[in-house]
């Protein structure tokens, strides 16, 4: 781990009570539930299927749903595999609960970016493999991931040219994080390129276009 994210890490364990505060002001206005605060603070988890789990993250509704659909496939070369999705917003959740997940995959809302958060999440889903969908990274979380040695993919990166230049002031952070992706799957080649300039070892990047295609069909009332 390199050092500025040793200070990040350090950074967010003192934030948590913040979290903390956050997070119950979100309920009271109605964009939380008990449940998801409950797990986005390492609690009230679904029991944990016995054999190989992979576990995918996504912050919006499409990603989450272009998960569903790529998790879907893997499923079917891999029925022994059990898939976890986890969000950060609620709507994310309610959109994968409204669809239908597939058979096998779950949803879970994704901890706070706090180690004991993130502690504990981990203790209990220990996951096999580690799928971020686009670019929304959490430092405390993936360093976590690193540190238990479980293998991290990025799919779907998209990083125009605008969103790269809102990145430029971070790039300390993204050079800590991409190098350590055993995998990055990038929407074309800018993306490609762009996660190279942020630090992404360039012999692991590949373009393999978008996976919203993979999105199951939308349910209906």
């Amino acid at each position: 781990m390199t050092l500025a994210l040793r200070a990040y890490v350090a950074l967010s364990h003192l934030l948590t009570p913040v979290w903390h505060l956050g997070l119950r002001h979100r309920l009271r206005r109605g964009k939380e539930t008990p449940r998801s605060v409950h797990q986005k603070l390492g609690h009230e988890y679904a029991d944990r299927p016995e054999g190989p789990l992979v576990w995918g993250h996504a912050v919006g509704v499409g990603e989450a749903m272009a998960l569903a659909g790529l998790f879907a496939r893997m499923a079917q070369a891999r029925p022994e595999v059990h898939f976890l999705i986890t969000t950060t917003a609620r709507t994310s959740g309610d959109a994968l609960r409204r669809t239908g997940l597939p058979d096998g995959v779950q949803h879970q809302f994704a901890p706070a970016d706090t180690p004991g958060a993130v502690h504990r999440f981990l203790n209990h889903w220990r996951p096999d493999l580690a799928v971020w969908c686009e670019m929304d990274l959490w430092p405390t979380l993936i360093a976590a991931t690193a540190a238990r040695d479980i293998p991290r993919v990025l799919v779907n990166a998209r990083l125009s040219n605008a969103s790269m230049a809102k990145r430029r002031w971070g790039r300390w952070i993204y050079r800590a994080l991409l190098p350590g992706f055993d995998r990055l799957f990038a929407q074309n080649d800018t993306s490609a390129a762009h996660l190279v300039a942020l630090g992404a070892r360039p012999d692991r990047v590949a373009v393999s276009g978008t996976i919203k295609s993979l999105t199951p069909p939308l349910a209906c009332d």
